[in-house]
C-alpha cells in the first residue's frame, strides 16, 4: 500500500548517497505489488517473518487488541528485534517508518542497544488506539534523536522538533488524451469513504459521457448500481497507475470521516499532475485547507455532494490545467539525507 511506496521510492533515491540495510516483514497482504521491487533491486532487503500477518493475512482487526497489544506486528517486532541484536553491530542510524506504531518501539529498544542514533518517520496521525500506548510512543519521540514529518499538518498536531518531507510523486511526461469523455478517476479504498462515494457515483451515473474510474479494493457491499456504473481495474501497479491517472480529467478524494490532520498520500501523488482534484468530506479540517492553499481544485463537505454535479458540467465545457506544485521523490530522499547528515 500507499507506506511501501514510500518506502520503496526514498529508498530508491537514498541509496545513491548513502549505503542501508532494510528490516521488512515477510507476511500475506490483501494486494502485492512486485514493480516496486524494481526500485530496491540494488540493497539488502531482509524480510523477517510476521506470524500474525502469516496467519490472518493482514486482515487482523487492530481495533479489537488495542487494550492488549499495541498492533498486530508485536510478534514481528519481537523477532525483528531478536534477529537484529544477533546480526548487527556498528549501526550509525536507525530509521524507523510509522504506522505501524511497534517500528517505534523496536527503533528505540535498538537505539539503546546498540548506542545508534534513531529517526523515526510519522506517516499519518495514527499511534495506537490505546490511551496508555499512545502515551509511552509520544515519550520515545521526545527521547529520538530526529523525526520526519510526511506533511506539515503532522508537525502540528504533535508539536515536536523535526523536518517535513512530504509524500513525493514521480515527474510525469504528458502525452495527448485518447479518450474524449470526461474521465473522473478514484484509486485507494472505500474505508471510511463508501457512503460519501455512493451518493457522489449515484449523483452522475445518468451522465452519459461522464466516467468514473476506479483502481484499488472493492468492499462487498458496494450496491450493485454502482458497481455497473464505475469502470473498476483492480489493484494497478504504481507504475500502470499512472498511465491511468494521465488520462483523467478530475482525481476524486471522498471521505465520510478523516482525521483533522491526516491527508492521505494519494494527494500528494495528485500534485505531480496537471489535473485538479475534487475532494469531499468534514469541513474544516487540514485537506481543505491545504488544497487550497496549493490552488489544486475543488473542496466540497459531505452535505454539499450534489454540488459536484455543477462542477462536473463547468469542467466538461472548459477544461482547466492546475500547476504542479508537489515535490518528487528524489526530491523527498534529498530533504532527508541532508537532515541525516546533520544528526
Amino acid at each position: 500500500m500507499s507506506g511501501s511506496i514510500r518506502a520503496c521510492m526514498i529508498s530508491k533515491y537514498l541509496k545513491e548517497k548513502m549505503d542501508f540495510t532494510i528490516i521488512s516483514s515477510k507476511t500475506k497482504h490483501w494486494v502485492y505489488d512486485e514493480t516496486l521491487l524494481e526500485e530496491v533491486k540494488d540493497l539488502k532487503v531482509i524480510r523477517i517473518p510476521d506470524p500474525i500477518g502469516l496467519l490472518f493475512g493482514g486482515k487482523i482487526k487492530e481495533e479489537r487488541n488495542s487494550k492488549i497489544f499495541i498492533d498486530s506486528k508485536f510478534l514481528w517486532r519481537f523477532f525483528s528485534e531478536i534477529y537484529i541484536k544477533e546480526n548487527f553491530k556498528n549501526v550509525d542510524l536507525i530509521y524507523v517508518s510509522s504506522p505501524p506504531p511497534s517500528t517505534i518501539i523496536l527503533g528505540y529498544k535498538l537505539k539503546k542497544f546498540l548506542n545508534s542514533k534513531l529517526i523515526i518517520e510519522l506517516r499519518d496521525e495514527w499511534l495506537s488506539k490505546n490511551k496508555r500506548m499512545d502515551e509511552k510512543l509520544m515519550e520515545i519521540l521526545r527521547k529520538c534523536d530526529g523525526i520526519v514529518y510526511s506533511y506539515e499538518s503532522l508537525k502540528e498536531k504533535f508539536k515536536l522538533n523535526g523536518i517535513v518531507a512530504e509524500h513525493g510523486h514521480e515527474e510525469n511526461f504528458y502525452k495527448k488524451k485518447e479518450n474524449k469523455n470526461f474521465v473522473i478517476f478514484y484509486t485507494g479504498t472505500l474505508k471510511n469513504s463508501l457512503n460519501s462515494f455512493i451518493k457522489f457515483v449515484s449523483i452522475l451515473k445518468n451522465l452519459k459521457d461522464v466516467e468514473i474510474h476506479y483502481a484499488g479494493i472493492l468492499p462487498e457491499n458496494l450496491p450493485v448500481d454502482i458497481k455497473k456504473t464505475i469502470k473498476f481495474h483492480g489493484f494497478l501497479p504504481y507504475k500502470k497507475l499512472r498511465n491511468y491517472l494521465k488520462e483523467s480529467d478530475l482525481f476524486l478524494i471522498s471521505f465520510d470521516k478523516i482525521g483533522e490532520y491526516t491527508i492521505p498520500s494519494r494527494f500528494f501523488e495528485y500534485l505531480g499532475y496537471e489535473i485538479p482534484i475534487l475532494c469531499i468530506g468534514p469541513k474544516g479540517i487540514y485537506l481543505e485547507k491545504i488544497l487550497k492553499e496549493r490552488n489544486k481544485g475543488f473542496y466540497i463537505g459531505i452535505e454539499e455532494i450534489e454540488n459536484s454535479l455543477n462542477i462536473i458540467e463547468n469542467l466538461k465545457r472548459e477544461k482547466i490545467k492546475v500547476k504542479l506544485n508537489g515535490i518528487t521523490w528524489k526530491k523527498c530522499a534529498e530533504i532527508i539525507y541532508e537532515y541525516i547528515k546533520g544528526i
